[in-house]
C-alpha cells in the first residue's frame, strides 16, 4: 500500500503568488516528490467548479503544517491571519515565514506570539528544511539554500524600492488621483500637472517606473494657466500589471497622509 503523502498549506497574499509557488517548488524539490505543498492558485490548486472557499478551509483542516508567507502585502489582508488563526485553533503547527521587508516591529496578532524564520538568512532555510524533514520523517533533503536565500534577499530590496516608491508617488496621486485612475480603467496615456515642491520625487518615480516598466513619465514644461505648475505625461508601461498589484500598498499610504493632514 502507498505510504500517504505529507500535506503542508501555503497561506500567502495575491501579491507574493509568484514567489510563493516558486518556493513551493524549491521545497518539494528538495525532498524528491515526497512532500507535497497545496498552494491555492497554482495549476494542481482548486478545483474547477467548486466553491473556492469551501475547498480552501477542507485543505486547510487536511493539512498538517501551515506555512504562511509574511509580507507586508500579506499583513494588509485579512486572509492570511484567518488562515493562519484557523489553523492554530486546529491545534496544527503553523511556521510564519517572514520576507519582502517584514521586521518583528510590523506583526500583528497571531504572528508575535509564534516562532518564525526569516527566509533572507540562510541559517533560516536550514531550519526549516530540518523542520520539514523532522516533522514527516524524510530523508536528507537536496537543496542549495544559499541560492533561495539570496532570491528572498532580492525581494526584499525590492520590497524596500516599492515602499519608497509609495511614499514619493502618493503626493503626485493625491493631487491628481483622477487622472490615475483613468490610468487604471485602461486609458493609455494621461497628462498630470506637478507643483514644483514635488519635482524631485517625480523624477525619483519616474526613474524607478522606467527600471520596472511600469509607467514612463515625460516632464512637458509649464503649463499655460500657471507658469509656476508643471504639466507632465503618464504612460501605461508594458508592465503596468505590476503597479496594480500594489495599488492597495499605494491607497494605504494615501490614507495615511490624509489622515495626518
Amino acid at each position: 500500500m502507498k505510504a500517504s503523502v505529507p500535506h503542508v498549506f501555503m497561506a500567502y497574499a495575491i501579491e507574493d503568488e509568484k514567489l510563493s509557488i516558486w518556493f513551493k517548488k524549491e521545497l518539494e524539490e528538495a525532498f524528491e516528490g515526497r512532500l507535497t505543498i497545496f498552494v491555492a492558485s497554482s495549476n494542481d490548486g482548486l478545483s474547477l467548479g467548486r466553491v473556492w472557499f469551501d475547498e480552501l478551509t477542507s485543505k486547510l483542516r487536511e493539512a498538517q503544517l501551515v506555512l504562511a508567507m509574511v509580507s507586508k502585502s500579506s499583513l494588509r489582508t485579512p486572509w492570511i491571519p484567518f488562515e493562519c488563526g484557523t489553523a492554530f485553533g486546529a491545534g496544527k503547527k503553523f511556521i510564519p515565514l517572514y520576507h519582502s521587508g517584514v521586521r518583528t516591529m510590523d506583526l500583528l496578532q497571531p504572528f508575535t506570539n509564534i516562532q518564525g524564520l526569516d527566509l533572507v538568512r540562510q541559517g533560516h532555510l536550514d531550519r526549516l528544511l530540518l523542520e520539514l524533514k523532522s516533522t514527516f520523517n524524510l530523508s536528507e533533503p537536496r537543496k542549495d539554500t544559499v541560492a533561495m536565500a539570496c532570491r528572498f534577499a532580492d525581494e526584499d530590496r525590492l520590497a524596500t524600492k516599492w515602499q519608497e516608491f509609495n511614499q514619493h508617488i502618493v503626493p503626485i496621486y493625491w493631487a491628481n488621483s483622477s487622472a490615475f485612475e483613468q490610468l487604471v480603467r485602461g486609458v493609455a496615456s494621461v497628462e498630470i500637472v506637478v507643483p514644483p515642491r514635488h519635482l524631485d520625487q517625480f523624477r525619483i518615480v519616474a526613474a524607478f517606473c522606467r527600471i520596472m516598466e511600469i509607467l514612463k513619465l515625460d516632464l512637458l514644461g509649464p503649463t499655460q494657466s500657471n507658469p509656476e505648475l508643471v504639466a507632465a505625461r503618464i504612460t501605461r508601461g508594458d508592465q503596468f500589471d505590476l503597479l496594480l498589484s500594489r495599488k492597495c500598498a499605494i491607497d494605504d499610504e494615501l490614507r495615511r497622509l490624509q489622515r495626518a493632514a
